[in-house]
């Protein structure tokens, strides 16, 4: 499995006074002063500001934008309610399915009926590498977004596309999750590597959302599957050490918490910072090194937004709209605000993100929602594997 050791350049120099100077030069071009332009729409796709503010008004006179995803009130607060704050006139009409597989099965129904109806989905980018893009049924994104989006200055890692045709999926959450956390009475430095996870005091004491299933477990699983300093035989070795598979996130937290276990393996973060927030005690380990070295990975999927196959879309100037502001630095600074999930854009502020979430110098990182690992193949054959060797406590 290919690493990448990443800088994460925090400052791209001049970029401050580049994009000020843009700014300037469009407000100096604007032949109507009634008509203001966004910061964020100033370097419109391919045309003037002018024609970028026509395809707001077309938006605006479309009236809504259909988007899809996951449950969660606070996806509704990003997904929704603050793109209707930045474009008043332009509704979102939002479908939250229980599970992105749900969803997908949904659309693929309906699409396949010729009935489907939807401009934008978000979220699961694995299914939808899985089950949607493989018939057919995503256009591409690219042709969509504006140049300033496309700009890799604008990308602490450079652009991220998650399908190997770098069309489909712009990835713009990188989001770490801690690969564990761990109970209060397990000392500083007792944990240091993936290794150290096998020792016997541990047995029947870790828990992890199902690897074979959606959710933080499945990547963790990608990860040490396909890992080749740990591997399968690794996960072996762990998963025959009484690892529970237990579905329910914030239980598993409490869990940890209470020490009815003592470890958590990739547990989401927003779990974690929940329960500290009402005095919680579990501790995170944000990185563990194999055979020495520092590694870990990254996936994110809230940050991921895509465009269904449709000709047309239900509402295609405001679909182009919705993945600009998405993708802007408005819209990025809405998800790190609402879902504390850290922006790869390096004009978005990641104060009020959990540090130990966002990528950090001298640490190899894979991204763990590349295709290589998120194909149909590669997803099963995971899964078959730890259906064979997973040894239930």
């Amino acid at each position: 499995m290919p690493r990448t050791r990443i800088p994460v350049p925090w400052m791209v120099c001049g970029l401050g006074l580049l994009w000020m100077l843009l700014i300037a030069c469009v407000s100096a071009q604007q032949s109507s002063p009634a008509t203001p332009v966004r910061a964020t729409e100033a370097i419109a796709s391919g045309a003037s500001a002018q024609e970028w503010n026509r395809i707001v008004e077309a938006a605006k006179a479309e009236g809504e934008v259909i988007v899809w995803t996951q449950v969660g009130e606070d996806r509704r607060r990003f997904y929704k309610d603050a793109f209707e704050k930045a474009y008043p006139g332009i509704r979102v009409n939002l479908f939250q399915a229980p599970q992105s597989a749900e969803r997908d099965a949904r659309f693929l129904q309906e699409w396949q009926a010729g009935v489907a109806k939807v401009d934008v989905m978000i979220a699961g980018s694995a299914g939808v590498n899985a089950r949607i893009k493989p018939v057919g049924g995503l256009q591409p994104l690219r042709p969509l977004l504006r140049p300033d989006i496309l700009d890799p200055a604008v990308w602490r890692l450079g652009i991220l596309w998650v399908d190997k045709e770098q069309q489909y999926m712009l990835m713009s959450d990188t989001s770490v999750y801690p690969p564990v956390t761990v109970n209060h009475s397990i000392a500083e430095n007792e944990i240091q590597s993936w290794e150290d996870l096998l020792h016997p005091r541990y047995k029947g004491k870790i828990v992890q959302t199902d690897p074979r299933s959606s959710g933080p477990g499945f990547a963790a699983g990608l990860f040490m599957y396909y890992n080749p300093d740990l591997g399968p035989e690794f996960m072996r070795e762990l998963y025959n050490k009484g690892v529970v598979f237990s579905p329910d996130e914030r239980q598993n937290a409490e869990w940890i918490d209470s020490g009815r276990m003592l470890i958590g393996i990739s547990a989401r973060p927003q779990e974690v910072e929940a329960l500290r927030k009402i005095g919680g005690t579990l501790r995170i380990v944000p990185v563990l090194k194999v055979k020495g070295r520092p590694e870990a990975f990254f996936q994110g999927s809230d940050g991921i937004l895509f465009v269904p196959n449709l000709d047309p879309l239900p509402h295609p100037n405001a679909a182009r709209v919705y993945v600009n502001w998405f993708y802007s630095r408005d819209g990025q600074q809405a998800m790190a605000d609402i879902l504390q999930l850290p922006s790869n854009r390096v004009d978005v502020d990641l104060s009020n993100v959990p540090q130990y979430t966002i990528p950090q110098r001298g640490v190899e990182y894979t991204n763990m929602n590349e295709e290589r690992f998120t194909s149909t193949e590669s997803v099963q054959q995971m899964r078959d594997y730890v259906d064979r060797i997973y040894v239930a406590p």
